[in-house]
């Protein structure tokens, strides 16, 4: 037997396939890249589908990054109605997925709103004036009569139907793209350890404190320190010894060589200048007149650094560099015995010509907003 089927049956037959197809297949994308701090893919997915229809046509892109304000998200969204593409930044990553969710709502609401053409609302028919052309005509009517069956004359003062609006709603998609950029600025304070040879007698250990601005790729701060080294023994005198320090203050610059897409390791060149006192203080016994001497010295130095991100507001800084003392002061003694050595003086320690060192410190992060004028926010 034949099953013979109409067109207008096969038709609607395919009608109902096409409308199943695009009900199983219709509904919202959602995708989203952050970091392990940040919810993850399927967390956030459920958050933003939540507040959308399951067969809403809507394509959803989230992709965030780490930086010194905390967090930034890169958003691209698709609809009927165009693609909207913003760059929205918090301190939590649990603060931009919720503004995602709001922001894909409202493309969702936009685009039902664009599809649905407003109802044609007439405005109520505004009295009519008596005008000696409408009186004419009234006057006209009456005297020839009309035919009460006959189609009504076109009325030139009927009201025009509104027409659906829909600029200002263009006018505020147009209104979604993002704000100028404000830049983040971001106050540092760094407390360090140091170790390295050549500066002090066998080796060099000692800390500080460092504090400054670290804007884009460029960081500038301050920085003062003590440094000591290991007890040295006098050989011109067995008895005696010596102990020798040094403090310095200085300022340090760097730029960011490299930095990874979320921030969170970066890698610095840095150079500095600094100035102190190197100070001798003698010990032991055998040494005539010895007493505590302080000698100004200054010196520059540079090398590479690493900035690891462990929070937006914690880092561990290390870094390696050489030191050129560009004043070098010495020490000495004399026998006690002889006073012609005793002021020619023997030298017993003098720094080396070149110096290296290491730094290992933790970081603590203050981020501010500075806009365009410069005013912090």
């Amino acid at each position: 037997m034949n099953l013979l089927l109409d067109a207008p049956t096969l038709d609607a037959l395919l009608l109902q396939v096409a409308a199943w197809v695009l009900a199983v297949t219709a509904g919202p994308s959602v995708e989203w890249t952050a970091p392990a701090t940040c919810p993850d893919e399927p967390a956030a997915v459920q958050r933003v589908t939540a507040d959308l229809d399951t067969d809403a046509n809507l394509r959803v892109t989230a992709t965030v990054t780490a930086n010194d304000d905390g967090f930034s998200a890169e958003l691209w969204i698709s609809s009927p109605t165009g693609e909207t593409t913003r760059t929205l930044s918090s301190p939590r990553c649990a603060t931009l997925l919720d503004a995602v969710a709001f922001i894909a709502a409202a493309a969702q609401a936009e685009a039902r709103l664009l599809a649905s053409p407003l109802e044609d609302n007439p405005a109520p028919d505004a009295p009519l004036v008596e005008t000696p052309e409408t009186q004419t005509d009234t006057q006209t009517e009456t005297q020839t009569g009309s035919d009460p069956f006959a189609d009504p004359a076109p009325d030139k003062f009927a009201p025009t139907p509104a027409q659906p609006r829909t600029e200002p709603l263009a006018r505020a998609s147009a209104d979604t793209r993002p704000s100028p950029a404000v830049r983040p600025i971001a106050l540092h304070v760094r407390a360090y350890g140091r170790a390295g040879i050549g500066l002090m007698p066998r080796f060099d250990a000692g800390g500080g404190l460092a504090a400054g601005l670290g804007w884009q790729w460029l960081r500038v701060e301050a920085f003062g320190g003590v440094v000591t080294g290991a007890q040295l023994q006098i050989e011109q005198v067995s008895t005696a010894n010596a102990r020798i320090l040094a403090w310095s203050v200085g300022l340090r610059g760097c730029a960011i060589a490299w930095s990874s897409a979320t921030g969170s390791v970066a890698f610095p060149l840095c150079a500095s200048a600094s100035a102190g006192q190197f100070v001798g203080r003698p010990g032991g016994s055998g040494l005539i007149r010895a007493q505590q001497r302080s000698i100004a010295w200054f010196a520059a130095s540079g090398g590479p650094g690493v900035i690891v991100r462990l929070t937006p507001h914690l880092s561990v800084v290390a870094d390696v560099s050489l030191l050129v003392p560009v004043r070098r002061p010495g020490f000495g003694v004399a026998e006690p015995q002889d006073q012609a050595a005793e002021e020619s003086g023997g030298l017993i320690f003098r720094p080396a010509q070149v110096t290296f060192r290491t730094t290992v410190g933790i970081e603590v992060h203050f981020p501010r907003r500075i806009g365009r004028l410069g005013g912090m926010r």
